[in-house]
């Protein structure tokens, strides 16, 4: 959350708006963070992300789908950082300000796209 933090407080800065920083971290942990975190043990919980992952890339890039197939590569070693930080520690603060712009008008399974589409990138 002290990625997420340091984008709002950055954005915010010198502004009027400054005093919002607190409720838009809780909204945000509320809807784009919590749902990866077991309420019982409060253990962060990718499977239904890396199953949806594995689903996402498979159909949209196959190549890369067989490649992570061949080496063994889990999606949980970038999703975990990824979604946990709203691409914070991805992408530059301004980029991470323009694509938190249309996420945070859509659902959490939003994200999914979006990694999709980065890891589409990274690939090229």
């Amino acid at each position: 959350l002290d990625s997420v933090a340091v984008v709002l407080f950055t954005s915010l800065q010198g502004t009027t708006k400054q005093s919002l920083i607190m409720p838009m971290l809780k909204q945000i942990y509320l809807t784009y963070l919590r749902p990866f975190i077991e309420k019982e043990t409060h253990n962060l919980n990718f499977r239904y992300a890396s199953l949806l992952m594995t689903r996402l890339v498979a159909f949209h890039v196959p190549a890369l789908f067989k490649h992570f197939r061949q080496i063994g590569f889990l999606h949980d070693f970038y999703l975990v950082q990824w979604v946990m930080t709203l691409f914070a520690h991805t992408l530059p603060i301004p980029q991470v300000v323009q694509l938190w712009t249309y996420l945070f008008t859509q659902k959490v399974e939003f994200l999914f796209f979006i990694t999709t589409a980065i890891l589409i990138q990274l690939k090229d």
